[in-house]
């Protein structure tokens, strides 16, 4: 294939997709309160659970260093790293929830 043969197939190719409608964007929900409430809920008890969770993960440090069991203590460091990373995807889900999603409050 030539440099002019794929130029004209690209062209036409263009010219071809220019005539697909584009539909203007629809709300997924169909003005559903319930879905939206659901969403705007569970993005924030998600994060409250991790908070919760790093409390916990916190106090099993403690415990385990205080009582001489390593292996609580690891446990707890595990938990503490799993529960920062929980709190980071739920605060960057909030965020694109609130930027994009406009039925979402």
């Amino acid at each position: 294939m030539d440099l002019t043969t794929a130029i004209s197939t690209v062209n036409g190719t263009a010219d071809l997709l220019a005539l697909v409608p584009n539909p203007a964007p629809v709300d997924p929900t169909g003005g559903s309160e319930g879905v939206s409430f659901l969403i705007s809920s569970a993005k924030y008890i998600v994060l409250i659970i991790c908070g919760i969770i790093g409390v916990v993960a916190g106090a099993l440090i403690a415990i385990g260093g205080a009582s001489k069991r390593p292996d609580t203590a690891d446990l707890g460091k595990k938990a503490l790293l799993c529960s920062f990373v929980g709190i980071v995807v739920a605060g960057v889900w909030i965020v694109v929830t609130n930027t994009t999603w406009s039925f979402v409050a």
